[in-house]
């Protein structure tokens, strides 16, 4: 599998887990497509399986957020569909099947915005240590289709990372990459000390959601 359709395979030598790194899952959102670019030439893995992966091929080409559907909700186990989002999502899928943990990066246009985690209990103990203010958590329960809800589904751990404006990309790039050293090191793929941040974060539990439909 490695670098067939995007995706990439490193490997420690020696035994571990193996956790997955997903970018432009939203082809717009260019912090995710740099960083796994930046991981794949310079990532060093001491142990375990690492997974590099780029979403939505044809939106990044695009500039677009999407094609025909949002990937970001064709992450369903009986997806069984034929356009180009729930093939890709079949793809990833047989990944994050083989892997214990996912760190989604996204970024968002709302230029005022600020960062976040979107997560269950299983991840607190990582985000915790994100340069974020905010971790949410309660999605997973509210409709499928996200990564991170694939992954709980499954009783493991799915983190998606916004990592600030879209327009920020110098520092949201900077974010992502201390939070892939902290996922990392938790899960012990690399042995550094990383430091992550102390500051309090405030937690929002999502209760309910509402469809717009027009």
């Amino acid at each position: 599998m490695n670098g067939v359709n995007n995706i990439f395979k490193k490997e420690g030598q020696t035994k571990g887990k193996t956790v997955a790194i997903f970018g432009g899952i939203h082809g717009d959102e260019r912090v995710g497509v740099e960083m796994i670019d930046r991981l794949r030439e310079e990532l060093e893995i001491d142990a375990g399986t690492v997974y590099l992966a780029h979403g939505n091929l044809q939106a990044m080409e695009k500039g677009a957020r999407c094609g025909e559907k949002n990937l970001n909700r064709c992450f369903v186990r009986d997806n069984s569909g034929q356009t180009y989002e729930e093939i890709r999502a079949q793809e990833l899928m047989s990944v994050l099947d083989e892997s214990d943990a996912l760190l989604d990066l996204h970024s968002f246009a709302n230029p005022r915005g600020e960062a976040f985690a979107i997560c269950e209990e299983n991840a607190f103990d990582i985000v915790k240590q994100f340069d974020i203010p905010v971790i949410s958590s309660g999605w997973s329960n509210l409709g499928a289709g996200a990564t991170d809800a694939y992954m709980h589904d499954q009783d493991k751990v799915g983190i998606c990372l916004e990592c600030g404006p879209h327009h920020k990309l110098a520092e949201s790039l900077q974010r992502a990459h201390m939070s892939v050293n902290i996922f990392l090191q938790h899960f012990g793929c690399i042995d550094r000390n990383v430091i992550g941040d102390s500051n309090k974060k405030r937690h929002i539990r999502v209760q309910n959601t509402i469809v717009r439909e027009t």
